[in-house]
C-alpha cells in the first residue's frame, strides 16, 4: 500500500514538474505573441504611411514621365517586399497560435491526471 501511494506522489511531482514547464512556456509563446501582434500594428502604419508618400510622390511628379515610373517602379518593389514580411509575419503568428492551444491542451490533460492521480490517492 505505501508503495503505490509513494507511486502516487512521485507522479504527481512529476505532472506538477510538467506543469510548471508547459506554464512557463505558455507564458513566452503569449509574450511572443503579443510582441508579433503590435509588430503586425507597427507594419499596418507604416504601410498606410508609405502608401500616402507614395500617392503624394505620383501625384506630384506625374508631369515628368520619366520619374513617375521610376516610383511606380520602386512602389511595385516595396509592396512585393511588404507582402513577403506580412506573409512571414502571419505565418509565425499562426505557428504561435497554434503551440499556444498545443500548450492549453497539454495543461489541460496535465490537471485532468493530477485529478485523477488525487481521486486515486483517496
Amino acid at each position: 500500500m505505501d508503495s503505490s501511494m509513494a507511486n502516487v506522489e512521485k507522479r504527481v511531482r512529476e505532472i506538477n514538474l510538467e506543469l510548471h514547464k508547459a506554464s512557463e512556456e505558455q507564458l513566452q509563446t503569449l509574450q511572443e505573441l503579443a510582441k508579433q501582434e503590435q509588430g503586425e500594428k507597427d507594419l499596418f502604419e507604416i504601410n498606410k504611411k508609405s502608401n500616402h508618400l507614395f500617392e503624394h510622390l505620383l501625384y506630384t511628379w506625374n508631369k515628368d514621365r520619366e520619374l513617375f515610373h521610376y516610383l511606380e517602379e520602386e512602389q511595385s518593389k516595396l509592396e512585393y517586399e511588404k507582402q513577403k514580411i506580412m506573409n512571414s509575419m502571419e505565418n509565425k503568428r499562426k505557428d504561435l497560435t497554434q503551440k499556444s492551444r498545443r500548450l492549453n491542451k497539454l495543461e489541460d490533460n496535465l490537471y485532468n491526471q493530477l485529478r485523477s492521480l488525487e481521486w486515486e490517492g483517496k
